[in-house]
């Protein structure tokens, strides 16, 4: 094995992006739960269960960020663009803490918001890369060619997401402008998926690869 340090970090990088997508599954439940629960006025019935529900996935949300942190700090002696991805891991903690801390400002918490997006488009950047970086020393044209790919559906999703927010912001007034963006975002979306499942299957690759 050439990447030992390498090959754990990728392996708990991708646990962390598995516990997410549980996290993803039971936010979508949860919301669900709160649905029916207001359809058929049985709020008090149910609060107990999304109570539940919502503790447990917070509690595993801190499982998989303690996780993707080690994983991210492993993998960043064998490769210094997992190092980068950590950094800005750790700016999104302390962005996290400004959003709390100005929560009653609008401007503040979406600009916030905005930038912490681009971090995280930024961490699967430099995750993808540094997976990449590897598999060239490796000579893997394979994993190469998944990673030029993510990076270059990533791409699409963040231009996309700009244009959105562009439109949004100049032409709230049209009712047509405003059907396109929401084609736009929904098309974003699909993409968005598409990419998360993409990612998770290279992360795959990428631990068979370092493993060997």
């Amino acid at each position: 094995m050439t990447f030992p340090n390498a090959h754990e970090g990728v392996k708990k990088i991708r646990t962390a992006e598995l516990l997410y997508l549980i996290i993803a599954i039971g936010g979508l439940a949860t919301a669900v739960m709160v649905a029916v629960a207001s359809a058929s006025k049985a709020e008090g019935a149910m609060a107990a269960g999304i109570a539940v529900l919502a503790l447990a996935l917070g509690i595993v949300a801190i499982v998989a960020f303690i996780i993707n942190l080690v994983g991210l700090s492993r993998a960043s002696k064998d490769e210094k663009s997992f190092k980068n991805a950590l950094l800005l891991t750790l700016l999104g903690i302390i962005l996290g803490f400004v959003s709390s801390a100005f929560s009653k400002n609008t401007m503040v918490t979406g600009l916030v918001d905005a930038v912490s997006s681009f971090i995280n488009v930024l961490i699967m950047i430099f995750v993808v890369r540094g997976v990449m970086n590897l598999a060239t020393k490796l000579d893997n044209d394979e994993v190469i060619a998944k990673g030029n790919s993510i990076l270059k559906k990533v791409i699409v999703v963040h231009v996309i997401g700009i244009i959105i927010s562009v439109v949004g912001t100049v032409m709230q007034k049209s009712d047509t402008v405003m059907m396109i963006a929401a084609i736009l975002l929904l098309i974003a979306a699909i993409i968005d998926v598409i990419v998360f499942f993409a990612y998770l299957k290279f992360l795959g690759r990428a631990v068979t690869m370092l493993g060997q």
